[in-house]
């Protein structure tokens, strides 16, 4: 849709607007709101903490998707806040991190407080609409990003943010531009929403086309003898309750398929990082059946001959132990005598194919085996004694190439499904900030623009 600009308008002394609406003034963020510092209790006084008082940090601004903000992770009580420089702030606050990251920005929609990686601002007057000033500061993020300085880490200070300089419509027209902007913003993330959602359901398929073929349930005939049809499964499973296998297939523990299984680094490895060497993958590294090199540490020549016990070889297995542990990829030509951190290791296997071993680790089989030790859910932690004993399908090893090579196909056709769903959302999100920078800078005008009324519970992003 084209939208109406304004008809007259004057240049900018503010560094991300070239020209204004003429009749709009730019007035520092000092002169509209109190810029008022967080706080945090002693930690070593249990009397100051899980009381009844919102305490905002940056990690929950951070995992805040929606514009307004009411529950915090960790709480502090009446005592804590009264023995800390925290303070309280009142509901339409407006709360931005300004360290670890700068820019995480929303609303408070009741009395809260926050810790000192966050400053809210708290309006003089009546002269600005809070949602009005939320949306232009989501516009000039980059500026407050830029702002900030210091040596261990980027902290944007008081003065730098009261200094920050916004356009200012009159009243009226900062609650039409904000009522716009909640409207087709909400519309936006609706449809990200939606695509993310999208993401899970295909990200689920995967899981299941991968599972039946693993587990000889289903795979096109194509890459099957006639004799190895899915119907001709007559051997009970020695483990779990799947019913059968091919009977053609071998149910094996996993310490009978690689000739070893061991850990990389595991004692303080960060005192061997270097700014470069020899690579290292760490389970940031590792997704299901691919390796990244994004974010790679590095150790020094001699190090990892000290440390040539978690040398990989290509054909390796690696398995993430923490976080989302079971998850599995197969060391490739890139990664070939590279180190690693903190991950299972499983040798290349005696015979066979090392992809199939990989797919069938990322399978619901192999996640039902890591869960068995926690009362059903994945264990939060996954170490060799459990690799160990894992389960896992032996089928000829023709048949293992087969199956690895239609599920290169199916999967991979899945994979570009969601990149282009990734690609489409990044899209919209730059839509969505390129709409907001037009309105909060009058770049359109909206005064004249009809609104259907809003869906009160479309908004969470």
């Amino acid at each position: 849709m084209r939208y109406p600009s304004y008809k007259r308008y004057r240049s900018s002394d503010i560094k991300w607007i070239d020209q204004i609406p003429k009749h709009w003034a730019i007035i520092p963020l000092k002169r509209l709101h109190h810029v008022v510092n967080g706080g945090t209790p002693s930690s070593s006084n249990d009397s100051y903490w899980d009381g009844k008082i919102n305490w905002m940090t940056p990690e929950d601004l951070g995992a805040n998707k929606a514009k307004m903000i009411s529950v915090s992770r960790r709480k502090i009580s009446t005592r804590g806040l009264l023995n800390s420089s925290a303070s309280l702030v009142p509901a339409r606050s407006i709360l931005i991190s300004t360290r670890a990251p700068i820019g995480h920005i929303a609303i408070s929609e009741q009395t809260l407080s926050t810790n000192q990686g966050c400053r809210a601002l708290v309006p003089i007057g009546s002269s600005t609409h809070c949602d009005y000033v939320y949306y232009s500061l989501l516009a000039s993020r980059h500026l407050l990003q830029a702002n900030g300085t210091g040596t261990t880490f980027l902290e944007l200070s008081p003065k730098s943010l009261g200094l920050h300089k916004l356009p200012l419509p009159p009243m009226i027209e900062q609650i039409r531009i904000s009522s716009f902007l909640d409207f087709q913003t909400n519309k936006i993330d609706l449809t990200i929403k939606n695509l993310r959602e999208l993401i899970d359901l295909i990200k689920e398929k995967r899981i299941a086309i991968i599972t039946n073929a693993v587990t000889g349930l289903s795979v096109k005939k194509s890459v099957q003898k006639p004799d190895m049809l899915s119907g001709n499964r007559n051997k009970d499973h020695p483990s779990w309750k799947l019913g059968s296998i091919p009977r053609n297939w071998v149910a094996k523990r996993l310490r009978f398929i690689s000739p070893t299984i061991t850990v990389g680094i595991v004692v303080n490895p960060s005192k061997y990082y270097r700014g470069e060497g020899i690579p290292c993958l760490r389970s940031l590294n590792v997704n299901l059946n691919s390796l990244s090199d994004e974010k790679l540490v590095y150790i020094s020549p001699e190090s990892h001959r000290i440390l040539s016990k978690s040398k990989l070889n290509r054909g390796d297995l690696v398995v993430v132990r923490s976080g989302r542990p079971g998850t599995t990829a197969v060391v490739d030509h890139r990664f070939e005598g590279a180190n690693c951190i903190d991950l299972i290791i499983i040798r290349k296997p005696y015979r066979g194919n090392s992809t199939f071993f990989s797919y069938f680790l990322n399978s619901l089989p192999a996640q039902a085996q890591f869960a068995e030790g926690s009362g059903g859910a994945i264990q939060q932690h996954f170490n060799t004694a459990t690799a160990l004993d894992l389960w896992v399908f032996e089928p000829p090893e023709w048949e293992q190439n087969a199956i690895v090579k239609y599920l290169d196909y199916e999967t991979a056709k899945l994979d570009a499904t969601v990149a282009n769903i990734k690609e489409a959302m990044d899209r919209l999100e730059e839509y969505r900030l390129a709409l907001v920078t037009a309105a909060v800078t009058g770049t359109i005008n909206v005064q004249g623009i009809e609104l259907p009324v809003m869906n009160p519970d479309v908004g969470e992003r």
